[in-house]
């Protein structure tokens, strides 16, 4: 694969990086298994290949998710808790609720990428 094709999928809204996948794997294995388990499986599966001059480690892997809507739509909808209840008590923004609205973020684009909603 060469380094136009590998950055191509990668900005795809269904290619993850491992790191927000973990980080959403995480924070359901408190509050739905069964959508932990689902992550934990995408987590085991092939990663998109690199180009063969790729420098980076297993914290650069991208992984391509072929989650249903509504999946998707129910790990966004338990972050997006996480996230409401990461707030300040002020109504401020921690940096705990920006993490999960990062997530969040994540999810939705993959949601509206199913929905073709988006290119």
């Amino acid at each position: 694969m060469d380094v136009e094709e590998y950055k191509s999928i990668c900005n795809r809204p269904d290619a993850f990086e491992r790191g927000v996948l973990e980080a959403s794997e995480r924070e359901l294995l408190s509050r739905h298994l069964p959508s932990a388990l689902r992550l934990q499986e995408i987590l085991r599966s092939a990663t998109v290949s690199k180009p063969l001059l790729h420098n980076g480690g297993k914290h650069t892997d991208y992984f391509l998710v072929t989650l249903n809507v509504s999946e998707a739509e129910q790990i966004a909808g338990y972050l997006l808790d996480a996230e409401a209840g990461a707030v300040g008590r002020d109504g401020e923004t921690t940096p705990q609720a920006s993490h999960f609205g990062s997530l969040v973020d994540a999810w939705t684009r993959y949601i509206d990428f199913c929905e073709g909603t988006t290119d």
